[in-house]
């Protein structure tokens, strides 16, 4: 073996002893965050998260205008599983057999495969998709396209990942009308958006309070999809203009122009409102997808 070679085989276990520590630490720091927390409730008061001014760093928690319309309550909740893929490149084969999981674990529900037509055939007449849509990669795009569906439609929703094994009992948590949203816990802190401030400190602290942004059942037109949508859609008024100067180039992160970034239209709302509506959220670990190796 040449220097070259063995120093391309150090860096290489280099590499792999630096993961596996990385991982290792994580865990470590998952599980004490988790002892802790039984001792700890998520903060009742959402006034602690408000900044020296008087506001909250962003209007996760405060949208007094120019809400949605609620569903009068409790909205029913149809027995759809939906799914999406963009249609600008084919699927893998770990995302077709990812599709498969899907639909062999539904539980009975529908599975309905949406594309950028076919979602278009779920848009509200009052509530058009916003103009900024087609603008988004395809990442951000299926961001969107969950918030839209579950607060106009509910149903359930899923990434294009081996899945786990728990809609049919998703499906019965809520018929209990006071919960809004069932979905699996979060493995670690490390899931979590990245927010900062107190918020951002409650979110990793109480990480497996919440549930994962890649499956879940909803139910529609609740106070929590109601936020979920507006606050997205304040966040695509906001890039609207870069996006149209800079649009998706097909790259999975939209490339080096594009100004949105990775967490800010689904992880950064949808886990922070998870502290205002706790009450009304639950857990199913059954749900958990399979979180690796579905590329």
């Amino acid at each position: 073996m040449s220097l070259l070679q063995r120093a391309r085989v150090a860096k290489h276990y280099a590499m792999l002893g630096s993961r596996e520590l990385q991982e290792r630490s994580e865990m470590a720091r998952a599980r004490g965050l988790r002892m802790i927390g039984r001792f700890r409730q998520l903060p009742a008061d959402l006034d602690r998260f408000r900044g020296e001014d008087g506001f909250f760093p962003f209007s996760f928690f405060l949208h007094e205008e120019g809400l949605l319309p609620l569903r009068p309550q409790p909205a029913p909740v149809p027995r759809t599983i939906f799914a999406y893929w963009s249609g600008d490149a084919p699927m893998s084969d770990n995302r077709l057999r990812g599709l498969q999981s899907i639909r062999e674990n539904a539980g009975g529900a529908e599975v309905v495969l949406l594309d950028d037509l076919s979602f278009r055939e779920y848009e509200v007449d009052e509530h058009p998709i916003h103009s900024a849509f087609p603008q988004l990669s395809a990442v951000h795009r299926s961001d969107y396209v969950r918030t839209y569906l579950m607060h106009h439609h509910g149903g359930a929703y899923t990434d294009v990942k081996r899945s786990g094994a728990g809609w049919g009992d998703a499906f019965t948590m809520l018929s209990d009308p006071e919960v809004w949203a069932v979905g699996y816990p979060e493995p670690s802190p490390g899931g979590m958006a990245p927010v900062g401030g107190r918020i951002g400190e409650a979110l990793r602290a109480n990480y497996w309070r919440f549930i994962g942004n890649c499956a879940y059942a909803v139910r529609p037109g609740t106070p929590l999809t109601s936020e979920w949508l507006t606050e997205t859609e304040c966040r695509l008024d906001y890039f609207a203009a870069r996006l149209r100067a800079h649009p998706a180039n097909g790259e999975r992160t939209g490339g080096p122009q594009y100004p949105v970034p990775w967490s800010s239209l689904l992880g950064q709302v949808f886990h922070p409102l998870q502290i205002k509506h706790a009450s009304h959220i639950r857990q199913l670990p059954s749900l958990t997808p399979v979180l690796t190796g579905y590329i």
